[in-house]
């Protein structure tokens, strides 16, 4: 903490750093315009990566790549820019559509050709790891409402008290072991900010040291987006 002890040191004038962002965010976003945008029967679409994600069995795609908030302050630094609503919008149609399983959930990978939708061979049928970032988006975004979490209030509900890891969309078969409390924590705000819930005190699950990064990584998106949720109320 020492080395910013002596006033002025490391100060620079207020704008600099603000402006260098804001061109490194125009950047990024030229970047994602540019590379990992392709138009389909959704609307546009959103690529995980600039290669290896166009293949004969479709486009693959990941609905937690649609990262709503990230979207919504997109579509405010390039207002002249109306792809980044309609990929809102598409976001919202693949989460329609990409519904599986006795609880209707979307996998964390898709396939998208021509108007199917299907599990691509070489990935798990699963929500699972990536697709738990799905309704954390949505909470953060402000579009968490009754209808969009009903599927994920419905499966924690009635997996409880396990809550597993994930869940096999094909064989309707949970993992054999429970979640780790990232995957926890955006239950617990699921269950929060449902319109159907009564809860008034959110209790979040302790982190583990063995629980690693990723996990760490959800808790505090979840508080980000609690706390987003709790100033929009």
């Amino acid at each position: 903490m020492g080395i910013f002890s002596s006033p002025g040191r490391c100060s620079w004038p207020p704008s600099a750093g603000k402006s260098r962002g804001f061109a490194r965010a125009q950047a990024i976003a030229q970047a994602i315009r540019n590379n990992l945008i392709r138009q389909t029967s959704l609307g546009p679409v959103l690529l995980p990566g600039a290669v290896g994600f166009e293949r004969e069995d479709g486009l693959i795609l990941n609905p937690s790549y649609w990262v709503l908030p990230a979207l919504q302050d997109l579509a405010r630094l390039e207002p002249d820019q109306p792809v980044w609503g309609e990929l809102i919008q598409s976001g919202l149609r693949l989460l329609e559509q990409a519904r599986f399983g006795r609880w209707a959930l979307p996998p964390d990978w898709i396939a998208l050709k021509d108007d199917a939708l299907s599990f691509p061979p070489d990935f798990a049928p699963r929500f699972g790891y990536e697709a738990i970032r799905v309704p954390l988006y949505l909470i953060w975004a402000g579009l968490g409402d009754d209808k969009t979490l009903k599927p994920f209030l419905d499966y924690w509900e009635q997996t409880g008290p396990l809550h597993p890891a994930w869940v096999d969309l094909i064989a309707d078969t949970p993992a054999p072991y429970p979640a780790k409390a990232g995957t926890r924590s955006v239950l617990a705000l699921g269950a929060f900010v449902s319109p159907q819930s009564s809860t008034r005190a959110l209790r979040l699950p302790d982190l583990a040291s063995e629980d690693g990064y990723y996990t760490a990584a959800l808790s505090l998106l979840m508080e980000v987006a609690l706390k987003k949720w709790c100033q929009a109320q």
